[in-house]
């Protein structure tokens, strides 16, 4: 099996939420390829979608050994990323290190857009984890003018995001509605960052 079809299997293990066996497929991928810089990254990435969804014993050691792993990532890719900032901002953002994270957020967009080399639709994500963030950080005003810039379908999910809660109530709450449409009760998820 290719180191290829490895990451390939772990991802889709991760996307099912079988985030121990995810890691086994691309831990046996490091051992294959020491110096895979996306092995690594999606090592990282796994282990903080793990601590996020509550499938580790302690969030905290789960969230440093992902930022450890993304940062070999970077070591051996030569340097950041976009992709790299965005898991970098999206573990500040696990940690409720919101202003660490909007900042992260910021630059892996603003450098996705600058080297032209990523997909209109990851720009789009990270604008979106970048609402997220600047809503659970209580800017209001910043998270609707990102929300306002992505497409439809982002707006749609965005509908029931925990992560927009205090964009339900209060000064935001008629904007907010007006931009993802209405919002039956019960259908807001808990936050997953």
């Amino acid at each position: 099996m290719s180191l290829d079809d490895l990451i390939r299997q772990a991802l889709q293990l991760r996307k099912e939420g079988r985030f121990d066996d995810a890691l086994a497929k691309i831990d046996e991928a490091i051992r294959r390829d020491p110096l895979s810089p996306t092995a690594h990254r999606y090592r990282g990435q796994t282990l903080s979608y793990q601590a996020a969804k509550g499938g580790c014993a302690d969030k905290s050691v789960a969230l440093d050994r992902a930022l450890g792993s993304i940062d070999r990532a970077v070591q051996l890719q030569g340097g950041e990323s976009p992709d790299t900032l965005h898991d970098k901002a999206w573990i500040a953002d696990e940690r409720g290190d919101y202003a660490t994270a909007i900042g992260l957020y910021r630059e892996a967009r603003e450098r996705a857009r600058r080297e032209g080399r990523v997909e209109t639709r990851n720009v789009d994500a990270f604008s979106y984890n970048l609402a997220c963030a600047l809503s659970k950080s209580g800017d209001g005003e910043s998270a609707l003018a990102e929300l306002r810039e992505l497409p439809s379908d982002l707006l749609a999910i965005a509908a029931t995001d925990g992560d927009f809660a205090n964009l339900r109530v209060g000064e935001h709450a008629s904007r907010f509605e007006a931009l993802v449409g209405p919002i039956e009760a019960g259908t807001v998820r808990s936050s997953g960052s």
